[in-house]
């Protein structure tokens, strides 16, 4: 994944193993730094027992720009095998000078489970995967969760034929990781089994929205203003 950080850098992320910075306006030309990962992220080679397959990182791995600075965020355990409940969503911020990874927030997803919150929305016990950094907001995580489960499956003669996996309902969840709190959760319409690896890119496309209306209500505060100063004057 690419991302630009301020005016002069441009980022590639491994996210099996790290990002490399470029400063395009450094003063003896484009000079590259490679940052490796917080040691907690070296593994990505569990098999999961049921699928048979590797997960990806982008399955349980994020990186990108925030308020000026790079983080990253990782769920811990998840490429190691643990069970979902043992899990932890943590972040880090990588230091201005590119040396040093400090830890961010972290919660254990068994304690998100039992959050008030997360009861509150009424959400399933289920598998938290594909989290993504918000772009404007410190410690706010998006992730998707997946309601699954492995079936027996029979043909049509009663031969047992091995077990399928069937999506009950998938969610994108807002995280608050301070607070341990679901801000916002929406479920999908469809049960689609493609929702498990979906394609997901931050962005503020939007933001124009948010600013073109905070302009407006700038206009109309000094307007606003402004009357009140006449009338006072007169």
């Amino acid at each position: 994944m690419v991302f630009a950080l301020g005016d002069s850098c441009v980022c590639w992320a491994d996210l099996a193993a790290g990002v490399l910075i470029c400063d395009l306006f450094a003063p003896q030309g484009p000079e590259f730094s490679f940052v490796p990962l917080p040691p907690e992220c070296c593994s990505c080679s569990y098999t999961h027992e049921n699928t048979r397959r590797t997960p990806v990182p982008e399955e349980f791995r994020s990186m990108g720009c925030v308020c000026g600075a790079i983080k990253l965020v990782a769920m811990i355990g998840y490429s190691e095998g643990l069970p979902k409940a043992e899990v932890i969503l943590k972040t880090w911020t990588l230091s201005s000078d590119f040396r040093e990874w400090k830890e961010g927030a972290a919660v254990l997803v068994r304690d998100l489970w039992e959050s008030k919150s997360f009861r509150d929305k009424e959400l399933p016990r289920g598998w938290p995967m594909n989290p993504v950094l918000s772009m404007n907001e410190d410690e706010i995580i998006y992730i998707s969760l997946s309601d699954i489960e492995f079936v027996e499956d029979y043909d049509f003669y009663g031969q047992y034929t091995g077990r399928q996996l069937v999506l009950n309902g998938h969610y994108v969840l807002r995280l608050d990781l301070l607070r341990n709190e679901v801000l916002y959760s929406k479920k999908s319409t469809t049960n689609s089994l493609s929702l498990l690896r979906p394609i997901v890119l931050a962005s503020d496309f939007s933001a124009y929205l948010h600013g073109r209306k905070d302009s407006q209500r700038g206009k109309e505060a000094s307007d606003e203003v402004g009357t009140t100063v006449k009338r006072t004057k007169y």
